[in-house]
């Protein structure tokens, strides 16, 4: 009779353990707030340069509900590399530029669960601040106002991805495209981004009324 017990008890056990495992990586999940660190590739195009290649590091927010969230990201690509404007005179003018710093808001959705694994995708809006540009053998002060212009852009930016979740930590990978921007000096084309890092569930992100 003992036996019998303890065989039904192991069995409800076994029986139960995927609910729990479901409800605690949902509890770990929805309506809570993200703190990440990540790291990664850009690949970029200029006038001079094809398939740039620039690290990257960076650090995020992620605040969710049951399956769509925000997503606020600042970093930063380190290159050194060149590109080209036209000038006051409408001539071509080689520019050096160096670095670019992003910051991204977008908005997320997360479809389906699969056990501890989240895919995601997402749409919104970068902002992408080159942080050196210098025109080679000195700029007038026309010049010098267009480099400055295009040193700022912004673009739509579309984002895939995976989020395994691993109790309050969980890691990700994804990657990201910008589309062709105008007046930039990328010079209108597209960039691309593959990032990984660990995000950290910091805790709720609503106001639990009642406590």
């Amino acid at each position: 009779m003992r036996s019998n017990l303890r065989l039904l008890a192991g069995l409800a056990l076994i029986a139960l353990a995927p609910r729990v495992g479901a409800a605690q990586e949902g509890r770990l999940f929805k309506d809570s707030w993200f703190f990440g660190a990540k790291a990664g590739n850009m690949t970029y195009w200029t006038t001079t340069t094809s398939h740039g290649q620039a690290p990257m590091l960076g650090g995020e927010t992620l605040i969710t509900r049951s399956r769509g969230g925000l997503y606020i990201s600042l970093d930063q690509a380190f290159f050194d590399g060149t590109t080209t404007v036209i000038d006051g005179a409408g001539a071509q003018r080689i520019v050096d530029i160096k670095d670019n710093r992003r910051a991204t808001v977008a908005a997320m959705i997360f479809p389906k669960a699969f056990g501890w694994i989240r895919p995601y995708g997402g749409i919104g809006f970068a902002m992408n601040f080159m942080q050196q540009a210098t025109a080679r053998g000195g700029a007038d002060a026309t010049t010098q106002q267009i480099i400055d212009e295009q040193k700022t852009a912004s673009a739509p930016i579309f984002i895939i991805g995976t989020q395994l979740q691993l109790l309050r930590f969980s890691v990700f990978g994804q990657g990201s495209y910008m589309p062709a921007q105008n007046s930039s000096l990328f010079n209108n084309n597209e960039t691309y981004f593959v990032e990984a890092g660990i995000r950290y569930n910091i805790g709720s992100s609503i106001e639990r009324i009642g406590r």
